[in-house]
């Protein structure tokens, strides 16, 4: 692919383009919506006395339930290529470096700060699709990046009181793992379903987050019924919001739908506004209006972003 051309690896049938794309960004804005009440769900489940790697292994139970299900159900194959299953097991070990990088963090730094670290993966995303030649990653663009997170930190009220250097490391690690398991799932959906490719990266995510519980005797499961429901709740939430990002990304690519996906803390704080009656302040509602007008520049077809500025510049030939 030419390094001109946006992130858009085929072309869906034509006469189709437009309705695919539309549908395809609605199912990562879904997939943002659950992935942003995981954290919610999450904390249930910690308050109940469940430990860290049985929620994480949770998650992969669930996966591996409902799309198991829904193989069957749809009469798919399991079978897939040993690329496809290298594939999987590189994002399930990424998806561990995420999990433990972010739980890791955020008893160092502040919440705010860990999740403004994380959502730092959808640019790295963008500079590795960059150097693979198949997204353009221009001035314009990287400050749409800016703009975002920027956008981010006001609507997270991010608090630097509390800042540690090995917290901030391991915020980071947490990102890098996120940027490694989307490239990783992206790439095995290429040659495979994004239903199995869920599944056989659940199952690899499985064995070791259950290893690392018993070698540190730590599986312990909640004590109370809405413990449980942040249990399970997690796992669905996950579960649901991968398999819509996995399917949304023939018809948009991995980049783009990676960088509309940093809508999720922003959608996480209007459910917890709409749900536990929480108030944004001034401040917090124009960070979200920053991150939505940084998302829709983003948005703006890259020959339109030239000739704009090129305008700007007096450029004659615009």
């Amino acid at each position: 692919m030419r390094g001109d051309e946006s992130d858009e690896p085929r072309q869906p049938r034509p006469g189709g383009t437009k309705a695919l794309q539309v549908g395809a960004i609605a199912m990562v804005l879904l997939s943002s919506l659950l992935v942003g009440v995981v954290p919610n769900f999450s904390k249930l489940a910690y308050r109940a006395g469940a430990s860290v790697p049985l929620v994480i292994a949770s998650r992969s139970v669930v996966t591996m339930l409902l799309m198991g299900t829904a193989l069957v159900v749809h009469r798919r194959s399991l079978l897939v290529s040993f690329r496809v299953l290298r594939l999987c097991l590189i994002a399930a070990l990424a998806m561990l470096f995420m999990s433990f990088g972010v739980l890791g963090a955020i008893g160092r730094i502040d919440l705010s700060l860990v999740i403004l670290i994380l959502y730092l993966h959808p640019i790295l995303v963008a500079w590795i699709g960059h150097l693979r030649g198949t997204y353009v990653l221009n001035q314009f663009r990287l400050f749409c990046c800016a703009l975002i997170l920027a956008g981010l930190a006001l609507a997270l009220s991010l608090d630097l009181a509390r800042l540690d250097a090995s917290g901030v490391v391991f915020a980071l690690v947490g990102a890098f793992g996120a940027a490694g398991m989307l490239v990783a799932m992206g790439e095995a959906v290429r040659d495979s379903n994004s239903l199995v490719v869920n599944l056989y990266t659940a199952i690899a995510t499985f064995v070791p987050a259950c290893a690392i519980g018993i070698l540190t005797g730590r599986l312990d499961f909640p004590g109370t019924g809405l413990g449980w429901v942040g249990l399970l709740g997690t796992g669905t939430a996950m579960c649901l919001g991968m398999a819509l990002f996995l399917a949304a990304l023939p018809p948009i690519g991995l980049v783009r739908a990676a960088m509309i996906s940093v809508v999720e803390p922003v959608l996480g704080i209007l459910l917890a506004m709409l749900l536990f009656g929480e108030r944004l302040s001034a401040v917090q509602w124009l960070g979200v209006a920053i991150v939505v007008a940084g998302l829709l520049l983003l948005e703006t077809p890259i020959d339109a972003a030239n000739r704009f500025r090129g305008a700007i510049r007096n450029d004659p030939q615009t």
